[in-house]
């Protein structure tokens, strides 16, 4: 139990941004690259509890019981054809891979996530090669924002 408390403290103390640093308004690839195996890992599971978390919060907005049954179906689905087949090991490795290219530090980790997850389950190149340049360009948008003096992050897609 105290080791699960510790593991999502770790999580909210990485994710959120220092004081003195007010660009740092998400967590990238610099920061994914600066972690520990064990900080990653910890990275992932967060990134999962959020997950969990999300869904719960959802499910409890709507008021219909048929709507949280049909949310909490199609969320149960998608994790079983998106998340759960790939280990932690064989999404670390790829995290690593991906940042390991200079282009991708500036992308956030839940971006990268997502790309990573769409490859791993075969979506075509052209698809990925596409959400790739829009997470470069997001980001990039960002940080433009960022050097003018603007705290917002730029509005996806």
């Amino acid at each position: 139990m105290w080791k699960k408390i510790i593991l999502i403290l770790l999580f909210f103390c990485l994710a959120t941004p220092t004081i003195g640093n007010s660009a740092l308004l998400y967590s990238n690839g610099e920061i994914w690259n600066s972690f520990k195996k064990t900080e990653k890992e910890a990275y992932l599971y967060g990134l999962f509890d959020g997950m969990t978390v999300g869904r719960q919060l959802i499910a409890m907005r709507l008021e219909s019981p048929i709507c949280r049954d049909s949310a909490d179906f199609a969320y149960v689905l998608s994790y079983q054809k998106f998340i759960s087949p790939p280990s932690n090991d064989q999404l670390l490795k790829e995290l690593d891979k991906f940042y390991a290219f200079k282009a991708n530090l500036s992308i956030r980790i839940s971006d990268a996530f997502t790309i990573i997850i769409h490859k791993i389950y075969g979506i075509p190149d052209a698809i990925l090669a596409e959400m790739l340049e829009d997470a470069r360009k997001t980001m990039n948008a960002s940080e433009d924002a960022q050097k003018a003096g603007e705290t917002k992050l730029p509005i996806e897609k």
